[in-house]
C-alpha cells in the first residue's frame, strides 16, 4: 500500500517560511558539564526553513533528528549533529535548535559549608544554516541585591532584593563542551551575594554583611557584567538582562545591555532571531 506524501506537494503561493518546527519536546538528557554529567527534564525545540514551493515540513522527521540526544550526553557536539541531520532529512537551508532545562547544582554554604541544590535556567543553541554554524545559550541565575542609595540614606539598615541575571551568549570557538558550572559561578558572584538554599545561622550572617558591603544597583550589576564579558575571547556577543523583585517599591527595576547596540558593536547572531520561538 503506498500512502500519499502529502507535505512533499508543490505549493503555488511560493512564500517561503523561516522556520516550522516541533516544541515543547519534552526528553529526559543528559548534560555534560566538565567532568561530570547531571540529569535533566528538558524540552527541545526543533525548526528548520521551508522552501516556497514545498506545501510541508515533515515533522516527524525533526523528532527523528532530536532523538539521538538523549541517548548520550547533551553537549555543543551533539547539538550541532541534530541541526545538520534535520538541514539533510529536511533538505533546508537552515535548522536551528533549543534545549531548555533546569541545572540543579548542589552549593556549599559560604560558612557551615552544608550543601543543598539551587536551581539555575539554562537553555542552549545550535543553528546550521548558509551562513554557517552559530552555537549559544542563555544562563538565568539568581542573585541578591541590596540598594546603595537606601544604604546611603539610613541610619540603620538597607533594603535588598532578589534578582535575576540572564545573559545570552553567543560561543566562539570549537569547544566541545559547555563548562556550565563556571559560567553560572562568575555570573552570580556579580550580585551583591549569591544565593543560596541552605543557610545556617552563621551562613546567614556571613551572606547578609556581605550584601550590605557590596551594596548594588541593577545598573551596576549589569556594567559589572559587561566589563567581564567583554573581556572574554570565547564570545562574538552577548546579550545582559537584569531584573530586581523590589522589596520596598511595587515595580521592578531593569537594566538591559545589547552588545549589538553597544558603543564598539558586535554583530548579533542570526540564531537570536529564533528566540522567540523557543517558548511553546
Amino acid at each position: 500500500m503506498i500512502l500519499p506524501d502529502t507535505q512533499s506537494l508543490p505549493d503555488t503561493r511560493a512564500i517561503a517560511i523561516p522556520a516550522v518546527g516541533v516544541t515543547p519536546l519534552a526528553m529526559p538528557l543528559v548534560v555534560k558539564d566538565g567532568a561530570s554529567e547531571h540529569h535533566v527534564a528538558a524540552t527541545v525545540a526543533l525548526y528548520t526553513s521551508l522552501a516556497g514551493d514545498r506545501k510541508g515540513t515533515h515533522l516527524s522527521r525533526l523528532v527523528e533528528s532530536a532523538m539521538p540526544l538523549s541517548r548520550g550526553a547533551v553537549t555543543r557536539a551533539a547539538l550541532r549533529e541534530v541541526v545538520a541531520d534535520a538541514r539533510a532529512r529536511l533538505d533546508a537551508d537552515e535548522a536551528f535548535i533549543a534545549v531548555q532545562f533546569r541545572y540543579d547544582v548542589k552549593k556549599p554554604a559560604p560558612v557551615s559549608e552544608l550543601s543543598a541544590y539551587v536551581p539555575y535556567d539554562v537553555c542552549l543553541y545550535s543553528l546550521d544554516g548558509p551562513g554557517g554554524l552559530e552555537e549559544g545559550m542563555t544562563l538565568t541565575v539568581p542573585i541578591t541585591t541590596l540598594c546603595p542609595c537606601s544604604k546611603a540614606i539610613s541610619e540603620y539598615g538597607a533594603h535588598n532584593q532578589r534578582g535575576r541575571l540572564a545573559a545570552t551568549l553567543a560561543l566562539a570557538g570549537p569547544a566541545a563542551h559547555l563548562g556550565l558550572s563556571p559560567w553560572v559561578g562568575a555570573l552570580e558572584a556579580l550580585g551583591s551575594s549569591p544565593v543560596y538554599s541552605l543557610l545556617k545561622r552563621t551562613d546567614e550572617k556571613a551572606v547578609t554583611e556581605r550584601a550590605y558591603d557590596t551594596p548594588k544597583f541593577v545598573e551596576d550589576v549589569l556594567r559589572d557584567a559587561v566589563i567581564w564579558l567583554e573581556s572574554r575571547d570565547d564570545l562574538s556577543w552577548f546579550r545582559v538582562r537584569i531584573s530586581n523583585d523590589e522589596s520596598i517599591h511595587a515595580h521592578n527595576a531593569v537594566a538591559l545591555y545589547d552588545a549589538a547596540r553597544a558603543t564598539r558593536p558586535r554583530s548579533r547572531p542570526r540564531f537570536f532571531d529564533y528566540l522567540d520561538l523557543v517558548q511553546p
